[in-house]
């Protein structure tokens, strides 16, 4: 979702550069959140049919978000107040509203912003196990509801996403 963001961005495409950031903030909340759960000992699946009740509603994900990210790190998830830039989302999303290129170009660099302070505090405070653990079994998931892949299908490794290579193994960089 960055990647399509930054390429409507690119294309003047301003309004569907801050939908698409404005998705791939909230799916990396979700990443984060199902992090921070599996951290705490709950299991892949009872965290997906937790999510399952906010999965449709932005509002109660980032409360969900916030909330988690202060109770464990102790501290705000954002740099800027996150109501500042809320705005032109909801104005793009809920109201059609083409915004300019700056408005979409702050609105890119706030949720590029927020995204590396919450990653940081999640590569500095999380062990990478459960990092790769929670994204395997992510990937694995998404597998299973598309049914297996075929034979010699192209696989996207585990680590190409936002995540560092540092995350994983010897033995598993080895088998990518």
């Amino acid at each position: 979702l960055l990647h399509i963001a930054f390429d409507d961005f690119y294309n003047q495409y301003y309004r569907e550069s801050v939908f698409n950031f404005a998705a791939a903030q909230e799916r990396f909340f979700e990443f984060a959140i199902g992090l921070i759960c599996a951290e705490a000992g709950i299991g892949y699946t009872e965290i997906m049919d937790a999510w399952t009740l906010i999965a449709n509603q932005s509002e109660r994900q980032l409360g969900a978000f916030y909330f988690l990210f202060f109770q464990r790190f102790k501290t705000k998830p954002f740099l800027k107040k996150f109501e500042d830039y809320a705005g032109i989302r909801n104005a793009v999303v809920h109201k059609g509203k083409s915004p300019s290129k700056q408005e979409a170009r702050n609105y890119g660099e706030f949720v590029i912003e927020n995204i590396h302070h919450i990653l940081t505090h999640l590569q500095e405070n999380i062990e990478p196990k459960f990092v790769y653990d929670f994204k395997s079994a992510n990937m694995q998931d998404s597998w299973r509801k598309r049914g297996n892949p075929p034979a010699g299908a192209f696989i996207i490794s585990i680590f190409d996403s936002i995540l560092s290579w540092r995350l994983a193994s010897t033995e598993d960089l080895e088998q990518e």
